[in-house]
């Protein structure tokens, strides 16, 4: 058997296995001499806008010139897509490699799909010398494999909300300790949580590390940005800790990804005074930074349709509402808007399904095959609440959806879960069909 195949058989156990620390992680990184320890890591917690924000910081060191390891989570392909240095996936060949180097390891038997994946991933960056590590967490951040880094140049807290509040706690105070977790002496913190409450947490998390925290609208801001929707992109400004830059581009839509930019721009500004990062590197990077899944736009010529497809990952109530804003806000609210989705059943379903009524005209519940996946008579049911049963409809597969489509249907957003997005993505790769 492959190692491979050995982690892809490992990934179908259960989804969480949160610790109660990281010891396990601790020893067999040490084990391997501390490969997380060789290059200097962004780190990146949060619920929502972690990837953005990770994709964003990427996109400008490696237009500066540096050599950008990513490593983030969920996948949606393949789980190379976690690993990567500049514009390259880990190959099946490297990735094989440094799976039987891990898996050499006794204690490797020990240790989780995301624990495995994550030292796998260290140990890949150390032996390319990767100049930094963009590093998003997998969940939480005081436990998570992520958080055995020691050479942190910035600790970045995305927006917080409610979401996995089985492991990380059923308030947002205790949500925001768990990623203040990652927190490291000395280490320079930029945030924009939302809430009074969290800032609360990580100002006082902070005091105790002897760490700068830096708030957006207190330390640094944005100007409302202005959308062309024909080039799908957004320009904006900023006014930062010590620089301001105007008229940026950025092809990530919606105003949420403007606050993830901050972030990374706020970081830059850290990061600039260490290691020279030209202005140029800064717009330039993110004007071609990209993240797949988040309001990503795929046109479509399917028989004689042409449609629109927005994928969208939103997995919670948080996202569902920054996604109807961004929606509402987008031509795509004034056509005949189709949602395809389907949630997991450890989410809030009826939350996402009452933020996305205001927009549905039709929703089409589709079945994917994930042991996590709520049934989809209870969605069924849910969505009656909303529309006319006529506009309801479930697929057993994506070739099932054409057959709910009419010819007014226009704009398809699907959402709900990655693995709606991943199931999507897939189709269109296979299917042969014309996708821009």
């Amino acid at each position: 058997m492959s190692q491979l195949d050995r982690i892809e058989r490992l990934a179908k156990k259960a989804y969480s296995d949160q610790k109660t620390d990281l010891d396990r992680v601790n020893q067999i990184l040490y084990l391997l001499d501390n490969p997380q320890n060789q290059y200097p890591v962004i780190h990146i917690a949060g619920t929502n806008g972690k990837g953005s924000t990770a994709a964003m910081l990427h996109s400008i060191l490696q237009t500066a010139g540096y050599k950008s390891g990513l490593y983030t989570s969920p996948h949606f392909l393949s789980c190379n897509e976690r690993i990567r240095i500049n514009n390259h996936l880990i190959t099946d060949t490297d990735l094989e490699l440094c799976l039987a180097k891990v898996f050499s390891i006794p204690i490797s038997t020990e240790l989780s799909y995301f624990e495995i994946l994550t030292v796998t991933a260290f140990c890949y960056f150390a032996s390319k010398k990767i100049d930094f590590l963009v590093c998003e967490t997998g969940l939480g951040g005081r436990l998570d494999a992520t958080n055995a880094v020691k050479n942190k140049l910035v600790s970045i807290i995305t927006s917080i909300d409610f979401d996995h509040t089985e492991i990380l706690g059923d308030n947002l105070a205790k949500i925001a300790y768990e990623k203040a977790g990652i927190f490291l002496k000395g280490v320079p913190i930029v945030t924009n949580t939302g809430h009074a409450i969290t800032d609360k947490i990580l100002t006082k998390q902070s005091s105790l590390k002897n760490c700068p925290i830096f708030f957006y609208d207190r330390d640094f801001y944005s100007q409302k940005p202005t959308t062309n929707w024909q080039k799908l992109k957004q320009t904006f400004s900023y006014r930062g800790i010590d620089n301001n830059y105007s008229q940026i581009e950025l092809a990530m839509l919606g105003e949420h990804q403007i606050m993830n930019a901050t972030l990374a721009l706020a970081s830059i500004e850290i990061i600039k005074k260490q290691y020279p990062i030209s202005n140029q590197s800064i717009y330039k990077g993110l004007k071609k930074a990209s993240w797949s899944g988040r309001f990503e736009i795929r046109k479509l010529q399917y028989k004689d349709k042409s449609l629109t497809f927005i994928l969208d990952g939103a997995h919670n109530a948080a996202g569902s509402i920054v996604l109807q804003k961004t929606l509402a806000a987008s031509p795509y609210a004034k056509t005949n808007l189709v949602f395809i989705m389907n949630v997991l059943c450890d989410k809030d379903y009826q939350s996402i399904c009452s933020n996305l009524s205001k927009l549905a005209k039709k929703v089409i519940i589709l079945q994917i095959n994930n042991q996590r996946v709520l049934e989809t008579n209870i969605l069924h049911k849910e969505w009656q609440k909303y529309l006319p049963n006529s506009k309801i409809y479930i697929a057993n597969n994506f070739m099932d959806v054409f057959k709910f489509l009419d010819n007014i249907d226009t704009s398809i957003c699907v959402t709900g879960s990655l693995y709606v997005v991943a199931e999507t993505l897939f189709f269109l790769k296979n299917a042969g069909l014309h996708a821009d």
